[in-house]
């Protein structure tokens, strides 16, 4: 025991300040402050993942408590019933369901092992991201000042950094090559083995012009998380942007840099979560990167195999059996365990940056109303609302992430106000003297209309177009 604990006050140093108030983090600060005698004894201290049901409001949520003999312990009444709920009292007001309990040595590990602080169930368990890396690519984001250097559709050339399965070459301009060479020496200064190929699509079709609804701010076409690249050895993140029409007025009052560089940063973060996931199914069973990327390219759970026969042939010969049937569409897409943990975390960020009260956000999430609410400010809820809407089993493992992503994210802003606050001042909220401007800025009609059916979007990795 003394081991552990002095192994667990090193772990608490590299570590950011536990946040009161959220239940997980509250477990194991009682944990960490448990008795020798109650430290693995089941009987005397443990603690408790699971739901909780109120039985007067009806709202139901993942939760975690602390039962000690006959006292619960809980997060949310700590500030008024510090000395703990007689358990009768507590089962017959949450009516709880208990999934996992373990003991204060057991919670300590958990934590130490996973580096999160819970839930640690396969279903519920989430990815997480380190702060400073999410930081230090937010950061690369905005000093690259990408927004005003040209993109306009006649800018854009062929790209060096991509070629194209018909033997083409991908599109760039001024504006991507500068968002890869930031992304690219910030993944070299945190140590890792990232590599950012930023590319802009040459069909006019999907040219950005007014009366697009992603008009001005959503520049994205899609990305997607390529696995180990072997031409460098590193793992290839590719960003798709649309270029603008001629003549895009950046001293537009509805242009606001600081949304596209929220919705670069969450589209980064998202398929990190997908490198992070290959990263570690290659640890947990010794295999290179190499043989864990291919090995979860034909995994049917993990990743879809595509509609066409072209996909198929091409899954079978990587996989050396015949792809399940009928493996194919956006329901089948949503619903892998990697894109739930995903989009969990890509919602997570876009809610907790419309809401400055992490406890109001998670508080009205646990109300019946709470995906409908959601969905208005989260186009990553809106997903799996308009694609599972009948699927409720798929919809309760996204929010089960989405709560738990929220509670960390919210958890990891707190304890990195600093660098929010720096971050802030750099990224500009509107028009100002970073934006390029000009005499020639008249707009002729509405523009081409996009295609109904896109041809890169944001996908499992490894699939078609994703």
């Amino acid at each position: 025991m003394k081991l552990l604990l002095e192994q667990w006050r090193e772990y608490l140093k590299e570590q950011e300040t536990i946040a009161v108030g959220q239940c997980y983090p509250f477990a194991v600060e009682m944990s960490n402050n448990s008795s020798e005698s109650e430290f693995a004894n089941l009987f005397k201290f443990k603690v408790v993942h699971g739901r909780v049901t109120d039985k007067f409001s009806g709202e139901s949520f993942l939760h975690a408590w602390v039962e000690k003999g006959d006292m619960v312990f809980d997060s949310q009444t700590s500030h008024t019933k510090p000395n703990g709920i007689p358990k009768a009292d507590y089962y017959d007001i949450y009516q709880p369901e208990p999934h996992e309990e373990y003991t204060a040595e057991e919670t300590i590990l958990k934590c130490m092992k996973t580096g999160h602080k819970g839930p640690w169930n396969h279903i519920n368990e989430i990815t997480t991201l380190e702060p400073k890396v999410k930081q230090g690519f937010r950061k690369a984001i905005v000093d690259s000042n990408f927004w005003n250097l040209p993109h306009e559709e006649y800018d854009v050339v062929d790209s060096t950094s991509l070629k194209m399965p018909d033997g083409s070459y991908a599109g760039e301009t001024p504006a991507s090559v500068a968002l890869a060479q930031y992304l690219n020496a910030t993944a070299q200064e945190l140590g890792t083995d990232l590599f950012f190929v930023v590319t802009v699509e040459k069909d006019e079709g999907y040219v950005l012009r007014d009366g697009d609804a992603n008009y001005p701010n959503n520049w994205l076409m899609g990305a997607e998380f390529n696995g180990p690249n072997p031409s460098n050895g590193k793992n290839l993140i590719i960003i798709e942007l649309r270029p603008l029409e001629e003549d895009f007025e950046l001293s537009n009052v509805n242009f606001i840099p600081k949304l596209l560089i929220n919705l670069v940063s969450q589209i980064v973060n998202h398929e990190m979560v997908h490198y992070w996931q290959m990263k570690k199914q290659a640890k947990s069973k010794g295999l290179s990167d190499e043989e864990a990327w291919k090995e979860l390219l034909c995994d049917p759970k993990q990743v879809p195999v595509g509609a066409s026969q072209e996909d198929r042939d091409e899954w079978e010969q990587r996989c050396g059996r015949a792809p399940p049937k009928d493996h194919h569409g956006k329901e089948v897409y949503v619903t892998r365990h990697g894109e739930i943990d995903a989009y969990a975390h890509e919602a997570a960020e876009q809610l907790l940056s419309s809401f400055d009260d992490p406890d109001w956000l998670l508080r009205e999430l646990r109300k019946s109303s709470g995906i409908r609410f959601a969905a208005v400010k989260s186009s990553a809820v809106r997903l799996f609302m308009d694609t599972l809407a009948r699927d409720s089993k798929e919809i309760r493992k996204f929010w089960t992430k989405l709560y738990t992503q929220i509670q960390q994210q919210s958890q990891e802003l707190s304890e990195t106000e600093d660098f929010q606050d720096e971050v802030e001042e750099k990224s500009p909220n509107a028009s100002g003297d970073l934006l390029k401007t000009g005499g020639n800025n008249t707009k002729v009609g509405k523009g081409i209309t996009n295609p109904k059916n896109p041809k890169f979007k944001s996908a499992p990795p490894g699939a078609s177009g994703g």
